[in-house]
C-alpha cells in the first residue's frame, strides 16, 4: 500500500479539503490531530489533506500539532520524509481531538493513537501492516493466473484482518469499516491493472464496481484506481483516434475525453477532471505523472472552465495555468524543428556582457523524464546560471511519450536536430560552433550522450553535413546504458532494439571529454551501469570524470553544489569557462 498519513503544525492552520463532496447542510468542525515522533530526524513531516500539501512542525521532543475543519470523517495522510518518504493514513473524525505516539526507529511497530478516531486509526495500523506485506515484485513477475489466484488470496487476508478487527471493537464506525473494505476492493482493482489491463473477464470484473461514489475520493485506492481505469483507457483512445495524432498533448487531452465519458456524478467528475489538468501543470509525484506545461492547452482550458462545476478547482487550475505560463519566461523562444504540425521550440538564454559579433561557448540542456513528461523549463537554473558565467544557456523542448505520442527514437531525433540547428545558426545566436556542451539531467542525460556517441538516431529532414556531435558532456543521474532496461525496451514500442540507443554501447575512442554525476543507490539508473561505462570510456582513451553521491536518482541543495563547483572546473579545464 502506498499511504496510510496524519499531520500539523504547532500554530494549529486550518485546511479545508476542497476536492470532496461536501454537505450543504454539516457545519465544519474543527478537528484536531496531534502527536510525538520519538527520535525524529527531521524538523518537519509532510500532511496532506486531499489535494493540499503542507509542512508540519516538529519540535525538540517530536512533537506536532495541526487542526482542521471538517464536515465528515475525512483520511488525511502524514509523510515521513526522513523514513524514504513513508505514508501513514490516518481517519479523522469533526470535532474530535486525535493523538498519535510512535518512535521513528519502528513507526508502524510502535505506532498507538488515543483520543477520538483511536480504534479506527488503530485498526489502520493493522491493515497497513498487512498492506506492506506483499511482495509486488513476486505478485507481478507470476504468470497472469497466478497473479490473479495471489492478488484474491491478499485480498481475504485484509478482509479477514478487518472482519476480526471490527468484531473485536464492536463500537467502530460503520462509515470507517464501508470505506475501508473498499479500500481493499480497489486496492485489488488497481493491481489488477497494473499486471493485466482491462484484459480477461474484465467487463464483468468492472460490473461490480463503482466509478461515481464521492464518499469514497479520499480513499486512496479509490482515486487511485479511477486514475489508473482513465490512463488505460487514454491510452486505447491515443492508439485509435486519428484526430489526436496531430495534438501536441494527446495523453491529456485524451484522458479527458475519456474522464467525460466515464464520470457522471458531478462531484467525482469535478475531481478527476481537476487531476488530469493538476498533472498537466504540476505533475503528481505519486503517480509519476507530469508535469507536461502548459504550451497548447487553450482548448483544455475552455473545457475544464464549461465541465467543471467547482469554482475554487477551477480557480486553482486557473492559478496553475498563469504561474506555468509566467514561469516559461526565457529571454528568447525560437522555434528549432517543424514536424507536421508540431513545433519544437528552443528556450535561449544569451550569454551575458557578449558583445555584438561575439562567439561564445553554448551550454546545452535536454531536461529529464522518462522520455514521458517534463518541460523546458526544467533546464532554465542551469542556463540561467551559464548565460551570467558568459555561455549562451539553450535549454529544449523535444517530443514526448504523453505529450506527442512518440518513443525514445524520435526523442534522441530531436536532441540531433537541437544540436545541429545550434551549429547552423551559431552566428545570429552567438555561439561558437566548436565550443559546444550537451547536458542533461536523466533522460535527458541519456539524449546528450546519444549526441555525442550513438550514430543513427538522425532525423530524416536533418543536414547530415552539419555535425550533431558536441564538444563536451555533462551527464547527472544519465541512463547511459539502457541495453537491457525493461522500462526502456517498453517505451521503444517494436521500433527498434534498446542497444542501438544505448550510449553504453558505442564506446570507443575519439568521444567528447565527459563529465558525470550520479547517486549510488539510484534505482532508475543502476550505477554500476554507469561505473561500467566511465571505466570503458577511459579505457578507450576517453576523458571521462565520476563523481558520486550518497542516495537515489534525486540531489539535495548540497550535492548541486558539489555539481557546480565541479562543472566548472570542468568546463574551465576544456576553455570553455573563465576563473
Amino acid at each position: 500500500m502506498t499511504s496510510l498519513g496524519f499531520g500539523g503544525a504547532r500554530e494549529h492552520p486550518v485546511c479545508v479539503n476542497p476536492g470532496l463532496a461536501r454537505s450543504a447542510e454539516a457545519t465544519p468542525r474543527v478537528t484536531v490531530l496531534k502527536g510525538t515522533v520519538a527520535h525524529a530526524q527531521s524538523k518537519e513531516l509532510i500532511l496532506f489533506n486531499g489535494n493540499d500539501r503542507r509542512k508540519v512542525a516538529l519540535d525538540a521532543n517530536g512533537d506536532f500539532s495541526c487542526s482542521l475543519e471538517l464536515q465528515s470523517p475525512t483520511y488525511v495522510e502524514l509523510e515521513f520524509e526522513f523514513l524514504n518518504n513513508m505514508r501513514v493514513t490516518v481517519y479523522l473524525l469533526p470535532g474530535q481531538t486525535l493523538s498519535l505516539a510512535c518512535d521513528a526507529a519502528d513507526l508502524l511497530g510502535t505506532a498507538r493513537f488515543m483520543g477520538g478516531g483511536a480504534a479506527e486509526n488503530n485498526g489502520l495500523i493493522r491493515l497497513q501492516v498487512r498492506y506492506n506485506q506483499v511482495d509486488y515484485g513476486k505478485l507481478n513477475a507470476s504468470n497472469p493466473a497466478d497473479f490473479l489466484e495471489s492478488l484474491r488470496s491478499h485480498q481475504k487476508q485484509l478482509e479477514t484482518v478487518l472482519s476480526d478487527y471490527s468484531r473485536s471493537h464492536p463500537g467502530l464506525n460503520p462509515d470507517f469499516q464501508r470505506r475501508e473494505r473498499a479500500r481493499i476492493a480497489y486496492w485489488g482493482a488497481m493491481c489488477r491493472m497494473w499486471r493485466i489491463g482491462l484484459t480477461g473477464d474484465w467487463a464483468e470484473y468492472a460490473s461490480g464496481l463503482d466509478f461515481n461514489d464521492p464518499s469514497l475520493l479520499d480513499v486512496d485506492t479509490y482515486t487511485g484506481f479511477l486514475q489508473w481505469y482513465v490512463r488505460t483507457k487514454a491510452k486505447e483512445r491515443m492508439a485509435s483516434d486519428p484526430a489526436l495524432k496531430t495534438s501536441i498533448n494527446q495523453q491529456t487531452e485524451a484522458q479527458y475525453a475519456v474522464a467525460i465519458e466515464t464520470f457522471t456524478n458531478p462531484t467525482v467528475r469535478n475531481a478527476l477532471l481537476y487531476k488530469i489538468l493538476l498533472i498537466q501543470f504540476a505533475g503528481d509525484p505519486n503517480m509519476d505523472w507530469g508535469p507536461l506545461g502548459c504550451k497548447g492547452v487553450e482548448g483544455l482550458m475552455a473545457g475544464f472552465d464549461r465541465d467543471c462545476t467547482d469554482k475554487a478547482l477551477r480557480e486553482d487550475i486557473d492559478r496553475l495555468y498563469r504561474e506555468c505560463r509566467e514561469g516559461r519566461n526565457a529571454p528568447l523562444i525560437r522555434v528549432y524543428k517543424t514536424v507536421g504540425t508540431t513545433a519544437l521550440d528552443a528556450h535561449i538564454f544569451p550569454a551575458s556582457g557578449a558583445k555584438p559579433g561575439e562567439r561564445r561557448p553554448a551550454f546545452l540542456f535536454f531536461h529529464g523524464g522518462g522520455w514521458a513528461i517534463g518541460t523546458p523549463e526544467w533546464g532554465y537554473r542551469h542556463c540561467k546560471r551559464y548565460a551570467e558565467r558568459g555561455l549562451v544557456g539553450i535549454t529544449f523542448e523535444y517530443r514526448l511519450r504523453w505529450r506527442h505520442g512518440t518513443t525514445p527514437i524520435e526523442c534522441a531525433a530531436d536532441a540531433k536536430s537541437a544540436v545541429r540547428w545550434v551549429r547552423t545558426h551559431a552566428a545570429e545566436l552567438g555561439v561558437d560552433p566548436d565550443r559546444i556542451v550537451a547536458a542533461g539531467f536523466s533522460a535527458g542525460g541519456h539524449l546528450a550522450a546519444v549526441t555525442g556517441m550513438v550514430p543513427g538516431c538522425d532525423d530524416p529532414g536533418d543536414d547530415k553535413n552539419v555535425s550533431a556531435v558536441p564538444n563536451a558532456l555533462i551527464l547527472m543521474s544519465a541512463a547511459v546504458d539502457v541495453a537491457g532496461d525493461s522500462y526502456f525496451r517498453e517505451i521503444l514500442a517494436g521500433r527498434g532494439e534498446s542497444a542501438d540507443c544505448s550510449p553504453a554501447q558505442h564506446v570507443r575512442s575519439g568521444l567528447p571529454p565527459a563529465i558525470i554525476f550520479h547517486g549510488l543507490e539510484d534505482p532508475l539508473c543502476p550505477f554500476p551501469r554507469t561505473d561500467a561505462f566511465c571505466k570503458n570510456m577511459k579505457a578507450s582513451g576517453n576523458r571521462c570524470e565520476l563523481y558520486t553521491f550518497k542516495g537515489g536518482h534525486f540531489r539535495s541543495e548540497v550535492d548541486w553544489a558539489v555539481i557546480r563547483e565541479k562543472t566548472d572546473e570542468f568546463l574551465m579545464s576544456l576553455g570553455f569557462l573563465g576563473g
